[in-house]
């Protein structure tokens, strides 16, 4: 089992303080995969800052104009996750989970017809560089990636 050095566990501890206007870094390193299987979920020391920089833009640029407009708490159901947190969820070897550069989101009380709503929105208002939403799981993916978005969007079962 892969334990989170003391340092790491200090650094995180920081974070939780650190609010942007509507989230916190740790909302983004929280994993229950993480841990049920007792596995870090930081990123290492040399890849820290840049995963707090695509959080920070994520948030900036797609969730906290979302939240504004929805006026309803967004909650992260996986944001940022280690390539072994990737690997026990099923992720892709490119996740942009990886980088921080993407989160899978529901909004607190909202049916599948509503968050269906809430990705169209996405589709229409918001810049993005891939929006997937999961009728089966009530959730949308949503990543940015700067001046490389794609744009790209379906729905998955």
């Amino acid at each position: 089992m892969e334990k989170t050095p003391r340092a790491k566990l200090g650094s995180i501890h920081t974070l939780i303080h650190y609010h942007m206007k509507y989230f916190s870094y740790s909302e983004f390193f929280k994993s229950d995969t993480a841990e049920k299987y007792q596995v870090n979920n930081i990123p290492e020391d040399a890849q820290l800052s840049q995963v707090l920089g695509n959080i920070k833009a994520l948030v900036s640029n797609v969730l906290d104009p979302l939240r504004d407009m929805i006026a309803r708490p967004i909650i992260i159901t996986s944001g940022y996750r280690s390539q072994r947190v990737n690997e026990l969820v099923g992720g892709s070897k490119t996740s942009q989970h990886l980088s921080g550069k993407a989160a899978d989101i529901h909004i607190q009380g909202y049916t599948p017809q509503q968050m269906k709503t809430v990705y169209r929105t996405i589709q229409m208002y918001y810049d993005f560089d891939q929006l997937i939403f999961y009728p089966s799981k009530n959730i949308i993916h949503v990543s940015w990636n700067g001046n490389k978005n794609r744009q790209e969007s379906w729905v998955k079962a």
